[in-house]
């Protein structure tokens, strides 16, 4: 439990908490509506629906790649810099789409531009994505998890404009022509550089980059990143993070190819995704306090075994779909929700501050990378097995993870720590 006293007030979150905030939601919208556009880009370039998934999976293992590289910056110059670099390479990114459509007479050249749009876009959310690491470092030790839940919370407003954004901006009946689709890119370049706008302007203070070493004549050895990756609470950080993301990703993915194949159309999808989307950001505050309160390994169990009561219904759901579905896919956002902030609570607050941005960068590169590969098995196991299956295999990783979790709970702390 937290050391609130009863009835004690809470501090306000500090100004800049509310800085990343809109940041993410600017960014969250363009990388969801950079998705939305990118599916049927990639098709008008090449008549592929075999090549649709492209654009999702590059943009993933560009936030992988993002969040190691980043982090690098923000080590070394701060992580308002490397914040703005992320998001200058989501600007650059919505030139290169919109250059893309313009070429869609030569097939390859477009391709190469759309896949480097997506790296692009993939940088500036690993960048808004380290954020949240960045706000914990603002707060309080009794505030960190109300801090990261403020800002994954932001997700919500990528999760409800982002999919409507390129219809806002160019409206179309049936399929979008390519200057349609050359609007939506340029309006996801303007909302990443709207994003870059806020951070360069507003944001004047944040978290020192690295703190000094221990001087060698205190006797004190620094941590190196193998050390720390061996301490409890970061493992258990890093099963909730990675375990939980396989399991949501798996299932989340493949669920719109199960209602099709059941005979159901966009109507059904769309709102078993929104009921998903509503549950992987709207309580992300509850998943803050939470953490804040019980303290964040009990959070990470709990989430864990949402997430495998999702994997059940879903299962078990009829292939009507309906209401088991729905709560199935909602339980699974909000059991990723719970897991995402506690674990991530749990890896700001006990990495060592020397090594800190490093830490972390390496954690989300592990967690966007898994997820790409999750993305990609479950599309292979649904193919070879059944929806049933995949959801069946989803509850038995997260079960696996609050048995490691457990473990680590109790395993002791390496010495030097």
């Amino acid at each position: 439990m937290s050391e609130e006293a009863p009835g004690s007030r809470r501090a306000a979150l500090p100004r800049a908490v509310w800085i990343y905030f809109t940041a993410v939601a600017f960014t969250g919208i363009g990388f969801i509506a950079a998705f939305t556009v990118g599916t049927v880009a990639i098709f008008v370039i090449t008549e592929s629906r075999g090549l649709t998934g492209l654009p999702a999976a590059i943009g993933t293992i560009g936030t992988a790649a993002g969040a190691a590289l980043l982090s690098t910056i923000m080590a070394r110059r701060g992580r308002r810099l490397g914040l703005l670099v992320g998001l200058a390479a989501g600007v650059v990114g919505g030139m290169l789409a919109v250059a893309a459509l313009a070429l869609t007479a030569s097939v390859l050249p477009a391709l190469l531009l759309l896949f480097g749009a997506f790296v692009g876009f993939g940088f500036a959310n690993a960048a808004v994505q380290l954020s949240r690491y960045a706000a914990a470092d603002l707060v309080a030790a009794v505030d960190r998890g109300r801090a990261v839940g403020t800002v994954v919370w932001a997700g919500t407003i990528g999760a409800v404009v982002g999919p409507n954004l390129p219809n806002l901006v160019s409206p179309s009946d049936g399929t979008p022509a390519v200057g349609d689709l050359m609007i939506g890119f340029a309006a996801v370049g303007l909302v990443m550089l709207a994003a870059m706008i806020v951070l360069a302007v507003f944001l004047r203070s944040e978290p020192p980059p690295s703190a000094p070493e221990p001087a060698e004549s205190s006797g004190a050895v620094p941590l190196r990143v193998g050390e720390v990756l061996r301490l409890p609470g970061i493992r258990i950080g890093l099963i909730a993070l990675v375990v939980s993301g396989i399991s949501m990703i798996a299932i989340m993915s493949m669920t719109p190819v199960h209602l099709i194949e059941a005979g159901h159309g966009m109507s059904l999808i769309g709102l078993v995704l929104s009921a998903h989307t509503l549950g992987m950001f709207a309580l992300s505050p509850v998943s803050g306090r939470l953490a804040d309160r019980f303290g964040p390994v009990p959070v990470v169990i709990g989430g864990l075994a949402v997430v495998a009561g999702a994997g059940v219904l879903a299962a078990i759901a009829p292939a009507s779909g309906g209401l088991v579905l729905i709560t199935a896919l909602f339980l699974l956002g909000f059991g990723w929700n719970l897991a995402f902030v506690s674990g991530s609570t749990l890896v700001a607050r006990d990495t060592p501050a020397h090594i800190r941005i490093r830490v972390q960068g390496l954690t989300d590169a592990a967690v966007w990378s898994s997820a790409a590969a999750g993305s990609a098995l479950a599309g292979v196991m649904l193919e070879l097995t059944s929806y049933a299956l995949l959801a069946s295999v989803a509850t038995g990783l997260a079960l696996l993870a609050i048995g490691l979790v457990a473990v680590q709970r109790r395993a002791p702390v390496p010495a030097g720590a």
